[in-house]
């Protein structure tokens, strides 16, 4: 199973959102467990033993042509990561971030299962086909068992 794992940017909610990928590749050993995130961030998690793969996308690029409205540019970039998902063959695509952005990169991976957050922000909700405000309890649950709490 390849699973694709969305939490693009900022090293605290990187750092937060690793125990999520732990709990997943607990339960499932076998799958291989790809995080998205922005060039910057590669290195933070470079040799995490949760990972199998790390992809970088620039995603401040989007966003700095979202903010100008630069539609033409957006479309093309999503087009390319859309094309540069694709040989991976995502099975299932989770998003702990919640925002539209991540929320495109959900559709652009092509998974039939897309897993994300209930009562996000930014018009996310279309992008997922199986969210639930129970992600977010879980999450939490397992951040205390990470932290042995």
């Amino acid at each position: 199973m390849n699973i694709l794992f969305v939490r693009l940017s900022y090293i605290g909610d990187i750092l937060h959102a690793t125990p999520a990928a732990r709990w997943i590749k607990e339960q499932y050993p076998d799958a291989k467990l790809h995080w998205i995130v922005t060039p910057s961030m590669v290195e933070l998690l470079d040799g995490n033993p949760y990972v199998d793969e790390i992809i970088p996308w620039e995603r401040d690029e989007y966003e700095a042509h979202s903010k100008k409205l630069h539609i033409p540019t957006m479309w093309r970039m999503w087009w390319e990561l859309k094309a540069k998902l694709e040989p991976y063959k995502f099975d299932v695509a989770v998003d702990v971030q919640g925002r539209l952005i991540t929320g495109l990169v959900l559709l652009a991976s092509g998974a039939p299962i897309r897993l994300g957050l209930g009562g996000t922000k930014e018009l996310n909700w279309l992008f997922t086909n199986y969210k639930s405000s129970q992600v977010q309890t879980m999450l939490l649950s397992v951040m205390l068992r990470w932290h042995n709490f």
